[in-house]
């Protein structure tokens, strides 16, 4: 068994190691498109790899492994291939703060995207900054995986490119899905067909899903959060709490849940902004408002020119 070199000349065989907030007992691996080579070995911070992609294969499925991306390192991904977790318990941890974090540009291709396949459970994506750099991505983040967590990711659209159709998309059969203080912020129109690829963030058939911490501003053509049917039976409850949901676009909606859907939903205290010519609801259940399956507590809603509503308890957005 080797020996994992840390930062401030920490050595471990074997034993738990304490890197920041981030403990554990796998193997570590560093990648700087600055400073590395594929040629190293990764295991220190002096002799990075070049790309996420060959951190990602050092790793062993089930064993923590962790990868910490340096501050400043970039990449252009430009397939739905080249930045894919594939295996159980990985961490992905960007280091550093503001325009410091790596930062991963989606190019080339409208299939681009960071992929988490279902055989990645229990994955873990902290502190990137993703940047569209073409127009109409399909998926930029395609969770097929379950008890995945992706926590304080920036996501924006470069300069003329519209957003992405899918921020987020969940499969079928995944579960236990957190999103933890996702940022958002562009200001252009959302397009695509009218298909389920309209969202920002997308929860078909999820089950113990939280949302929270989030600041999202955009435009969508339909609602901001969505859900369809499905979820497993016995633990399907979501959660939706504590964001900043800001739809930019006129006439559309900020949650939205099916009027089939089987999941239930606990919806509170979150700060809720929409156009000022909105007709739409806030917090539209289509047709599934009164329903036992969702809960409404001390949600905000504040028209465009700054008319505050009372608490959501339904569909109803205050006039």
């Amino acid at each position: 068994m080797g020996i994992t070199r840390f930062p401030n000349g920490i050595s471990s065989m074997a034993s738990p190691i304490n890197h920041g907030t981030y403990l554990t007992t796998g193997s570590v691996y560093y990648v700087d498109s600055n400073t590395g080579s594929n040629d190293y070995t990764g295991e220190d911070p002096e002799h990075p790899v070049a790309d996420i992609e060959t951190a990602i294969a050092k790793c062993s499925s089930g064993l923590c492994d962790t990868i910490f991306l340096m501050p400043n390192h970039a990449e252009t991904i430009s397939s739905s291939t080249e930045c894919m977790v594939n295996k159980s318990g990985i961490r992905v941890i960007g280091l550093g703060t503001g325009l410091n974090r790596p930062t991963f540009t989606l190019d080339t291709g409208t299939g681009s995207q960071i992929h988490v396949t279902s055989d990645a459970h229990s994955a873990w994506l902290e502190n990137l900054y993703v940047v569209a750099g073409v127009d109409d991505l399909q998926m930029p983040f395609h969770i097929e995986a379950s008890d995945v967590t992706l926590k304080d990711i920036e996501y924006t659209d470069a300069a003329s490119m519209e957003a992405a159709q899918v921020v987020v998309s969940s499969s079928a059969g995944s579960r236990g899905l957190t999103i933890d203080g996702f940022i958002i912020r562009n200001a252009t129109d959302v397009t695509g067909a009218a298909d389920d690829k309209d969202f920002v963030f997308t929860i078909p058939h999820m089950s113990r899903c939280e949302i929270k911490n989030c600041f999202l501003i955009t435009k969508t053509t339909s609602f901001m959060i969505a859900s369809c049917s499905g979820g497993t039976t016995g633990e399907r409850v979501n959660w939706i709490h504590d964001n900043y949901l800001c739809n930019l676009a006129a006439n559309t909606g900020l949650i939205g849940i099916s009027s089939n859907a089987v999941q239930e939903f606990i919806i509170n205290d979150n700060y809720l902004r929409g156009d000022s010519n909105s007709t739409a609801a806030v917090a539209d259940l289509a047709g599934a408002e009164g329903s036992t399956n969702v809960w409404l507590f001390r949600n905000k809603y504040v028209s465009g020119d700054g008319e505050i509503g009372a608490d959501i308890l339904n569909d109803a957005m205050a006039s």
